[in-house]
């Protein structure tokens, strides 16, 4: 008779990697063998990947995700997000941030969330909203990194200066070992070569890149705001790096890698997205047709004077820690349409694929590597589903 099986915990790190397999074609079976559990605890995993990916992406530390092996939410949750939203703002703003002003915030939101009960936020109250955020010391952090490496735990971190940062002052361990300094802004613009014009032409061809897909999508600005999704962002920015020019890139570098003179004529001094191009768009957006040319110049450098960060009130912290809609919102009678998401079957997938490979070869005008992409993909897809079936 084999003996009772030890009763293995699982880290938060360990679920994701066990998610990850999954996704790649792992058996219930085996990876129960290989980290000794039941098979009955990776479904459960399986059947909970989209809790504990959410939960892992809230936190900015792998570290912890490697020790922490329970996602307990804290008992006063809507105080809990109060006092992160409060606390990630103050940290934006690079105001300090001590263990008693934190006592002193939560015990005002405690009651102006009108909460129940009685609330001591002792110390060890303080040490587990830390632990469940993620939120350490900076010289916690360094200090890791610097004994790992054999090295004096001492540190200054050279930072470049942007307004999203915090106060030098926040950056700095309890005591004075480690600490941050910005460089001078002329001084970033020579050492970082994208910040020689690189940035701005990848933020003026995403702007662009949206301002057209509206035109092609109905040319209604408010509707095409609501369907764009942070997926849709991602393939426009890198739709927009890819069409930044590589004499852009190589005029970037001149201040600190002189190019030769056989390459000066690289390019020639050659706008990426001028404010007449732009100006041309937005003349044929609805709404948008009488913008004058210094308001796209403003909107095209707006970047460059925004915080980075959202600032708000004591009274919006609330309203948002219970779930309330923000006030100020002119939308508040329109009801906004959500998408369930669909889960799609490697088979589904494959059929669609099928057909769009048919619709492909039915076209005359469609280029040879276009139809080889798809090819590509459809074997993938096949690949996919082979794995899925031999381990079920």
């Amino acid at each position: 008779m084999s003996g009772k099986r030890k009763r293995v915990v699982l880290t938060i790190k360990d679920k994701l990697d066990i998610i990850k397999k999954l996704e790649d074609g792992g058996s219930s079976k085996q990876l129960a063998g290989v980290y000794g559990i039941g098979e009955t605890t990776v479904r459960d995993i399986r059947k909970n990947k989209e809790k504990i990916i959410t939960y892992a992406s809230s936190s900015d530390s792998t570290s912890l995700l490697a020790k922490r092996k329970s996602m307990k939410p804290s008992m006063y949750e809507e105080l809990d997000r109060a006092m992160l939203e409060w606390f990630n703002q103050q940290r934006a703003r690079g105001n300090p941030v001590s263990g008693p002003l934190c006592a002193k915030r939560a015990e005002f939101f405690f009651y102006a969330l009108g909460m129940d009960g009685d609330f001591n936020p002792s110390a060890g109250w303080l040490t587990r909203f830390k632990q469940r955020h993620s939120i350490r010391e900076i010289g916690v952090r360094m200090r890791e990194s610097l004994r790992a490496r054999g090295l004096p735990e001492k540190a200054v971190l050279l930072l470049d200066n942007s307004p999203t940062h915090p106060n030098e002052n926040v950056l700095r361990s309890d005591d004075g070992q480690i600490f941050a300094k910005y460089l001078p802004p002329s001084v970033a613009a020579l050492i970082q070569p994208s910040d020689q014009g690189v940035v701005a032409a990848l933020k003026r061809n995403y702007r662009v890149g949206l301002l057209r897909n509206n035109l092609e999508e109905g040319n209604d600005l408010r509707a095409f705001w609501k369907r764009l999704t942070l997926l849709d962002a991602l393939y426009e920015v890198a739709a927009a790096w890819s069409l930044v020019r590589p004499g852009t890139i190589s005029r970037a570098w001149r201040k600190i890698l002189p190019v030769p003179e056989e390459k000066e004529g690289l390019d020639p001094d050659q706008e990426d997205v001028s404010v007449a191009t732009v100006a041309a768009l937005l003349q044929h957006t609805k709404g948008l047709e009488h913008v004058t040319t210094e308001g796209v110049e403003k909107w095209l450098e707006v970047d460059s004077s925004e915080p980075g960060y959202e600032v708000l009130t004591d009274s919006e912290i609330i309203r948002r820690a219970q779930g309330q809609t923000d006030e100020s919102s002119g939308d508040e009678d329109e009801e906004v349409e959500l998408i369930p998401e669909r889960h799609l079957n490697h088979a589904a997938a494959l059929r669609w694929t099928e057909n769009l490979l048919d619709y492909l070869e039915q076209q005359g005008d469609m280029i040879l590597p276009d139809k080889l992409v798809i090819r590509k993909l459809r074997a993938t897809i096949r690949n996919k589903q082979k794995m899925t079936n031999s381990s079920q």
